[in-house]
């Protein structure tokens, strides 16, 4: 992909989350060899930063600025363990911090940005001065005929916004002229074109596509293995391989993780790229029992059905935890995705991360470990554990008539005997726990 933008010849774009998927040492070297800049003004990053802020390209004459800013919202989606020291400043902080400079070196500004319709709207309300927004990548094109997203403000500022999944590719025309010291715009138009059938292919591009392509279905078509029975629900599933793998007690995955697929006997490579959408690493956290029953109700209630979470070892509508009534006071170990431990959807909070030291598998590498052991079996029932349950309920409590017990010596309920006492009540509980439940459950 690298190798065919630099083909392209681009002359500058924003970064998107998915350009951190692999993490930011690998994005490093992939973007010397693009031979472009990557704009990205609001994002930091511990060490070498890869991204420029800004840069100026001309067109007869015509000095234009390009700055790339990315929305915040973005750190959600993009893996912290795999871009450590990653940060996300807000973007209106950061284009007025360049803003300046910016107007000094160009005659045209135009703002690069991965973000949604509502986020770029407002930072074009802000800066009049950037004469147009760029954005794209989160709404499909509905029609063959769907034309950008164009809105043009008061002071002239425009924003359009192009559909993404790879459907069309925006294409803006803009003519300027000079008169005298300032360039003023003749015509101003905006499209979509289909990615296919509207520009003939390039020879070279068209090669190293199929020849990587062939790889790819190559390597797909490899059995890594079998499920013992038939996997209906890839999901639970999953999140039961979770469970099994960090020996937790509770396994939980958000739904847009994994895609539906259903499994059975021989499973390729092909089929688990298709199963993991996201290729996340699993991390162990601890959760009280009422956390973990809040997480449960707040799933319940989200519309959004990637949102949506699934449990293994924690059955919701039943409110136990491996067959056992749940415990609000009660800490579980819970396995889960580092998207959804640091924050993802807004579930947790970082300071609910307990990880476990060594080395975090993937989601993929649990898939494939299961399936490459030598007798695969369905009904594993995840982690043996010890609990514990201890309480100390006591009391302090004196008796006595203090200096006073001399002048009543003669009465002989009051002879002046002080006491103190101490009583106590402990309460203990310690049972070697065999979870019930197979993955689907």
């Amino acid at each position: 992909v690298a190798e065919l933008l630099a083909r392209a010849s681009y002359d500058a774009m924003v970064v998107g989350n998915h350009e951190f998927d692999y993490g930011l040492d690998m994005l490093r070297v992939r973007l010397e060899r693009m031979g472009f800049p990557v704009l990205a003004a609001n994002v930091q990053v511990t060490g070498d930063n890869p991204f420029k802020k800004w840069v100026v390209v001309e067109r007869a004459g015509l000095r234009i600025a390009l700055v790339g800013l990315l929305s915040p919202a973005m750190a959600k989606v993009i893996n912290p363990l795999r871009n450590p020291g990653l940060k996300i400043v807000a973007p209106a902080a950061a284009l007025e911090q360049i803003l300046p400079a910016m107007r000094d070196s160009a005659d045209y500004i135009i703002a690069l940005v991965h973000m949604e319709e509502d986020e770029a709207l407002e930072l074009a309300q802000r800066f009049a001065e950037v004469d147009l927004f760029v954005a794209g990548g989160f709404r499909r094109a509905h029609s063959e005929r769907s034309a950008p997203h164009w809105l043009q403000l008061a002071g002239g500022t425009r924003v359009l916004c192009t559909p993404g999944r790879g459907t069309y590719l925006g294409r803006i025309d803009i003519d300027l002229v000079r008169r005298d010291s300032l360039w003023v715009e003749q015509s101003f138009a905006a499209r979509l074109l289909p990615v296919e059938g509207e520009a003939g292919a390039d020879a070279e591009a068209t090669r190293a596509i199929a020849e990587q392509l062939h790889i790819f279905e190559e390597s797909g078509r490899r059995v890594l293995g079998r499920v013992g029975g038939k996997v209906e629900n890839a999901p639970r599933w999953i999140a039961g391989l979770m469970r099994r793998r960090a020996r937790a007690e509770v396994g939980m995955i958000n739904r847009g993780a994994v895609n539906e697929l259903a499994l059975a006997d021989s499973v390729t490579l092909e089929e688990v790229r298709r199963l993991v959408r996201y290729d996340d690493f699993v991390v162990t956290l601890e959760l009280k029992g009422k956390k973990l029953a809040e997480l449960g109700a707040q799933s319940q209630t989200r519309q959004k059905e990637s949102q949506q979470l699934i449990f293994s070892g924690y059955d919701v509508a039943g409110g136990t935890v491996n067959g056992r009534k749940l415990n609000n006071d009660e800490t579980y170990l819970v396995a889960t995705t580092a998207y959804l431990a640091e924050g993802g959807d807004a579930y947790l909070q970082p300071r609910y991360l307990v990880y476990g030291s060594g080395a975090r598998p993937t989601l993929k590498e649990i898939v494939v470990s299961y399936l490459d052991s030598s007798s695969p079996q369905t009904d594993e029932r995840g982690a043996r554990v010890w609990k514990g349950l201890f309480k100390l309920n006591g009391a302090l409590s004196r008796t006595g008539i203090g200096d006073d017990a001399a002048d009543y010596k003669d009465v002989s309920f009051l002879g002046g005997v002080s006491s103190l006492a101490w009583s106590g009540l402990f309460d203990g509980r310690l049972n070697y726990e065999m979870p019930t439940g197979r993955f689907e459950n």
